[in-house]
């Protein structure tokens, strides 16, 4: 389970890419970069918050956008279960599925919990976050 960043090139980069000369490959100037900025293994409760409220219920392994509002409504139900576990069957539940390991509220529910905290303030920690674009994706 992934987050991805992805965020434009400059036309600077591209003219300094350019300026090396690499022959053959000017057709190949890339226009974006992508990079992973979050990773989750077996989290099942945050893989299944994402096909509900990102992917529309569509669990398909493809590529989907995330919006800075979503991230933080994330992060927000993450805090709140956290302190009330109680909230979890309705914020964050537990998704069956292939491969998704333990379904129990314990420790390892919360330590995905707060690896996703930990990844979405790292995100919002940086002052050019909304220059880039999220993406959620989930192999299989």
């Amino acid at each position: 389970m992934y987050l991805e960043a992805t965020t434009s090139v400059s036309q600077e980069v591209i003219e300094l890419i350019r300026d090396i000369k690499l022959k053959g490959l000017e057709k190949y100037m890339p226009t974006s970069i992508t990079f992973e900025i979050g990773y989750w293994r077996k989290a099942n409760a945050i893989h299944g918050w994402f096909v509900k409220n990102v992917q529309k219920g569509v669990d398909d392994c493809d590529r989907y956008y995330v919006s800075s509002e979503k991230l933080q409504e994330l992060y927000d139900n993450c805090k709140t279960v956290l302190s009330d576990i109680s909230k979890a069957n309705d914020l964050i539940p537990t998704t069956r599925g292939l491969f998704f390991g333990n379904y129990e509220y314990d420790e390892h529910y919360k330590d995905d919990l707060n690896k996703t905290i930990y990844i979405i303030d790292k995100i919002f920690e940086n002052p050019d976050h909304d220059m880039w674009s999220l993406y959620y994706s989930s192999s299989w």
